[in-house]
């Protein structure tokens, strides 16, 4: 049968009521659901078939291989039976290493382990979900499958946001935004350029270059609303140019995104500069291939990089970033046509490239599109809130706080919070990423413990915090301790809700939260490798 398999080996099992997995111990494994005995192989490859039921070895211990799945592991000997109900053989690596994800219905005994992840050993009534006091999935909604009350949301504005199917979306005020990645929390932030999906408009400068006005489909799928920019048969650049006045500031990093689509020229770039243009940083980008072609700094410019992201039916987002210049309060923005490489080339008069959704705004990164019409825009603050009581246990100072969360980027010496728990005079329990040094700290009452390990943007990671009761407080990557603590103090009551996104206040997330889970014990470092 094609396709690697789940390798399932045991353990071995600690004594638990007498219970001790023992020579020819016998073993079957059922679906979960229908609970028909499942086909197992005796290599990853299913090459040689297993038996099922089946039997340990003399000492006790078996290695078998099945599909991913959910399924039931039942372990018999001497008359007495131990099940495993609710596992989840999930394959979660892309060279076909995989793992149990979900263990379920067991307070004591052995672990089973998978691929060198480490036993459990007594701890195995660990599992993802269903014994957390809280669970937030955050993947297209706010709901709790496990805690008390409701989330509360609010955002005084519109948004936007790129749903799993590359379409761009806009979301009413006062509600949240759901990517791929999961919920999608963003800061304050303004686009300084009018006229963002109107480029026939006066407001801007056509240099040697002329507009079809909705020309074709836009990003957000509405027919005949994005622009065709057309170049002129003479031999130099083909652009559209504004100069923001006295909005923006060309001395800190700005970033400028526009939606592009290849028609007859493949190829588009984007320019930041002063108001000399002589300072400037610039990109181009390949329509056809989705690629950055270049990124450079010219005078005073630095810290050119580009990205670029595939929508659907071809479009794609590109983005230029960077600090355009050492002086000046005016930012000069331009699109360009760009053949082989370069911005100058002889136009026909008829070529061009689809535009639409100009945004240029003050931050190191591009966050979520924001539309103009004839004054820039602010995007406020996406907040979101849960209640404390019932969803954040505290007793003796135990607890366990998992999510997944990626950023946008990061923000010069700001740290942003992916959660935050305050007190009545200080924060108790937060993860902020970011800082002086772009780290990640974890914090549990007044002290902190932080890992110097810099995360990259636009990627999810698992992070983890626990503390123990009197104890230590630890700080997890992806199932890997990476910061300690010896002892914390959670010395201020709690306040009545906690943030995710921690966008209430200062130090708001750019980026995106999912799968929060909030345990009222100490998960052990197993548990935690495997969470």
């Amino acid at each position: 049968m094609a396709g690697k398999k789940v390798v399932i080996q045991d353990t071995v099992f600690q004594n638990s009521g007498g219970l001790r997995i023992g020579p020819n111990a016998a073993i079957e494994i059922r679906d979960a659901d229908s609970d028909v005995l499942v086909t197992l192989w005796e290599d990853r490859e299913a090459a040689s078939g297993e038996s099922n039921p089946f039997s340990a070895d003399a000492n006790g211990q078996f290695t078998v291989y099945a599909d991913p799945g959910r399924v039931k592991i039942t372990v018999t000997i001497s008359g007495d039976t131990r099940d495993w109900v609710d596992v989840w053989l999930l394959d979660i690596e892309a060279d076909g290493t995989l793992n149990i994800d979900q263990i379920d219905e067991h307070t004591s005994g052995a672990g089973i382990q998978i691929d060198g992840v480490p036993e459990i050993g007594n701890a195995v009534r660990f599992d993802r979900d269903k014994n957390c006091l809280l669970h937030m999935p955050l993947k297209n909604s706010l709901s709790l499958p496990l805690g008390v009350g409701s989330a509360t949301f609010t955002r005084s504005t519109i948004g936007t946001y790129i749903d799993r199917y590359g379409v761009v979306q806009t979301a009413a005020i006062d509600e949240p935004r759901f990517e791929k990645e999961g919920f999608l929390a963003e800061g304050e932030i303004t686009n300084f350029a009018f006229r963002s999906d109107d480029f026939n408009d006066a407001y801007w400068t056509k240099t040697q270059s002329s507009i079809t006005p909705n020309d074709e489909t836009a990003p957000d799928g509405v027919a005949a609303s994005a622009d065709k920019l057309v170049d002129t048969a003479v031999d130099t650049e083909h652009s559209i140019v504004r100069a923001v006045v006295a909005a923006t500031d060309s001395t800190v990093p700005n970033a400028l995104s526009i939606f592009a689509k290849a028609d007859e020229i493949t190829q588009i770039g984007l320019i930041i500069a002063d108001a000399s243009i002589g300072n400037r940083i610039e990109a181009i980008f390949d329509l056809s291939g989705g690629i950055v072609l270049s990124a450079t700094n010219v005078g005073t410019g630095s810290g050119a990089e580009g990205s670029i992201e595939a929508l659907a039916n071809g479009w794609f987002r590109c983005v230029l970033t960077g600090t355009p210049a050492t002086s000046g309060t005016t930012v000069d923005v331009r699109v360009r046509l760009a053949k082989s490489g370069t911005t100058a080339y002889l136009g026909n008069g008829s070529d061009g490239a689809h535009i639409w959704g100009l945004d240029l705004e003050e931050l190191p990164f591009a966050s979520s599109y924001i539309a103009t019409v004839a004054a820039a825009v602010t995007r406020t603050t996406d907040n979101l809130e849960v209640m404390i009581e019932g969803n954040i246990g505290l007793q003796a100072d135990v607890g366990t706080w998992l999510h997944d969360v990626d950023v946008l980027g990061f923000i010069t010496a700001a740290s942003q919070m992916s959660l935050r728990a305050f007190g009545e005079t200080q924060r108790i329990l937060t993860v902020a990423i970011g800082g002086v040094n772009n780290e990640i700290n974890f914090h549990w009452g007044i002290a902190a413990t932080s890992s110097t390990i810099v995360l990259s943007p636009n990627t999810t990671n698992r992070l983890g915090m626990k503390h123990t009761g009197g104890g230590a407080l630890t700080g997890w990557l992806n199932g890997v301790k990476i910061a300690t603590r010896a002892s914390t103090d959670v010395s201020d009551a709690l306040g009545s809700t906690f943030t995710i996104g921690a966008s209430a206040g200062a130090s708001p997330l750019y980026g995106h939260v999912s799968n929060l889970r909030i345990y009222d014990r100490a998960l052990n470092d197993g548990e935690m490798g495997i969470a």
